[in-house]
């Protein structure tokens, strides 16, 4: 059974992994407005989101997660339609990583790939972590801790390369020309995710306890290393129009040299692997609890004998993931990722309520300490984010998402 370090591991790298990757957020915004959103957004978003997770992964310690909220809330139809669309979210957003090892590595280590090769290190990488998934969960949550570590010690030794460095008015500074809208698609990718744990909550040991304190851990592993990030680089690099994904790599080779350059690229290769096992193990499981409830074939339980790993939907993940991150641009599977959630989102948000008023006295040992009205009005910011991911994605996100 998965501990708390464990499942505050699999949590962290399911919702970001690292700082790596978030250089987007100051190209589009700067440091000062990047900043200032990264302490209102987790408050806004991410908090609301993870105390609901507590709330009904306790209440229902199931594998599935949500699919078993919504069942219980609105029945068969609507479990099934969430289980659809979390599970398409679920291999859109592990198609990102593949993509974003193969940048890391062609720009840490100057490899230059051609298509093909790209094409090649993004299927060796795919496949590689697949067979590592098979060996089950328990084996993928004793991963990503020792991945976690591998990726906060770069992030502290580069954060100690820069401090002398920094010039700290840089991080006043904002753009002439700010971009909301990509800001926001790469903030909220950066910090979704809280509510996926529970779709293992069966693999988890006395889920009562260890959910609040796994999420309360993660909370910290994940908002501390983006300010910390962004208050190094910028100090020291305020040529913002550069800061695409590896720049944070190409500063760390200016501050640290070679050696904390490639200790860094590592940690970033380290960061996308944590981040696909967690995304690979959660959504696999996911299926497992649909097929037990019934709104998927039962044959998707079948496991491996020495692992008691469901097989078949780590494959089928597989699949799905190998397509996207070869044939669909990075720019468009975050989009469609964001879009996807956010249609999750809600329908959650409307199971919490609903179980709010219909069953009061379900057990719940872990409760948010607020009446339904409140747990309403906490829910109201994070419900206005996913319609105004809806309602500004492009029309070809849009019919990807159909």
């Amino acid at each position: 059974k998965l501990g708390v370090v464990q499942l505050a591991a699999l949590l962290f790298f399911n919702v970001s992994g690292g700082p790596f990757g978030s250089e987007g957020m100051v190209r589009c915004a700067g440091p000062l407005l990047s900043l200032i959103g990264l302490v209102v957004l987790p408050t806004l978003w991410s908090c609301p989101v993870a105390l609901m997770t507590a709330e009904l992964s306790t209440a229902y310690p199931r594998d599935g997660g949500y699919v078993v909220w919504v069942d219980e809330a609105f029945g068969k139809f609507w479990a099934f339609q969430m289980g659809w669309w979390s599970w398409c979210m679920g291999n859109v957003d592990n198609a990102l990583y593949p993509v974003m090892f193969a940048q890391v590595t062609e720009t840490a280590f100057g490899l230059g790939y051609v298509r093909w090769r790209r094409v090649a290190v993004k299927i060796t990488y795919t496949t590689v972590l697949m067979l590592l998934n098979l060996l089950g969960a328990q084996t993928a949550g004793k991963l990503t801790v020792v991945l976690a570590f591998m990726v906060f010690l770069p992030v502290v030794m580069m954060v100690g390369a820069c401090a002398t460095l920094v010039k700290p008015v840089a991080w006043l500074d904002t753009l002439p020309r700010t971009d909301l809208v990509g800001w926001f698609n790469l903030a909220l990718w950066n910090l979704n995710g809280w509510d996926a744990v529970s779709t293992i909550a069966a693999e988890v040991h006395e889920p009562s306890t260890t959910y609040p304190q796994a999420i309360l851990l993660a909370q910290g592993f994940v908002i501390i290393p983006y300010m910390l990030m962004i208050l190094a680089t910028t100090g020291v690099d305020q040529r913002y129009q550069r800061y695409f994904n590896g720049h944070y790599n190409r500063i760390a080779m200016v501050t640290g040299g070679t050696l904390l350059g490639s200790l860094f690229a590592s940690g970033a290769a380290c960061a996308v692997t944590g981040g696909f096992i967690a995304d690979m193990t959660l959504t696999s499981y996911q299926m497992v609890g649909m097929a037990r409830e019934g709104l998927l074939p039962s044959f998707l339980l079948r496991k491996l004998a020495n692992f008691e790993t469901p097989f078949i939907p780590v494959l089928l993940a597989f699949i799905v993931v190998q397509l996207l991150s070869i044939h669909v641009p990075f720019g468009e599977i975050l989009a469609l990722d964001n879009l996807l959630y956010s249609g999750q989102l809600l329908l959650e948000i409307a199971a919490l309520i609903t179980l709010r008023i219909r069953k009061p006295d379900l057990p719940r040992p872990y409760r948010i300490p607020l009446p339904t009205w409140g747990v309403a009005l906490i829910m109201c910011p994070p419900a206005t984010f996913c319609f105004y991911v809806m309602f500004t994605s492009s029309d070809s996100v849009i019919l990807l998402a159909l």
